[in-house]
This record gives C-alpha cells, structure tokens and sequence, in this order.
C-alpha cells in the first residue's frame, strides 16, 4: 500500500469522504466543497521547525499523542478542519493569519487552528479510534 493510499483510505475512515489529493504537495490542507474533499499533503512529513511546533502543541494538550506519528496527527488536525468548516470565516481567518505572521504559537492560537485540533484530540480520545489510527500508521510505513 503507497503512503497516499493509506491517507486516503485513513480520511475515508473518518469522513466516509474518499479525499482527492492534490498533486502540488508543499503543505497540509484541506478544502471542502458539498460531499467532495480536496486535500494537500507534504512530501515530507517530518522535521521542519512548523512541525515541530505544531506536534509541541497538540502533544501539551494531548499527551497520549505521543504514541502517534506527526502524520497521524496533522491528518487528524485536517479533519477536524473538515469536520468544524461550518464554523469557518475566510475574512476573519485571513486576517488573524496575517496578525500572526511567521510566530507559530500565534498561528496555533487561531480559534478555527484551536478548533481543529481540538477535534482531533476529541477524536483521538476514543480507543477505538486509536486502533484505526495505529493500524493506518502500519499501513502508512509499510508494516501492515
């Protein structure tokens, strides 16, 4: 199984939405239109300063995700962008981005970045969830 089969398959899980995945991979996303998702998804899923703080800060709010990948978690934090986008005001985001700029714990402060991931750890708090994102992860590394 290719990694981005088993992202497709791992949203598919969650959202009963087979996402599209777009070709120019340079950061996570998500877009969602009616019944249809689009996202992006990095080539390299680990190890930048932004990942790092972004796995900082989903880990102090969640110490079980720790036995979890960076993958695993930014997909999720995705997820719970799609699951909340009813809650999302383009203006207001674009402006509170902009007031954040490069600073990362302004970033992730973002009421709609809140929400997200506090989908996630929601989520992540049910075991049986936590099974299927362990055996996405063996999927994912070619260990399933």
């Amino acid at each position: 199984m290719t990694e981005l089969t088993a992202i497709r398959d791992f949203v598919e899980l969650i959202t009963g939405i087979r996402p599209v995945i777009a070709r120019k991979r340079d950061d996570w996303s998500v877009i969602s239109e009616a019944d249809s998702m689009r996202m992006t998804v990095p080539t390299v899923y680990t190890g930048s300063e932004t990942d790092k703080a972004f796995r900082k800060d989903f880990v102090s709010r969640c110490p079980l995700a720790r036995g979890f990948a960076d993958v695993t978690i930014s997909i999720l934090h995705e997820m719970g962008h799609f699951a909340t986008r009813d809650n999302f005001n383009s203006d207001v985001y674009t402006a509170q981005v902009e007031e954040a700029g490069a600073d990362m714990e302004k970033y992730m402060a973002i009421p709609y970045e809140m929400l997200a991931t506090c989908w996630a750890i929601c989520w992540l708090m049910d075991p049986d969830n936590r099974k299927e994102a362990k055996n996405f992860e063996k999927n994912f590394f070619g260990r399933g």
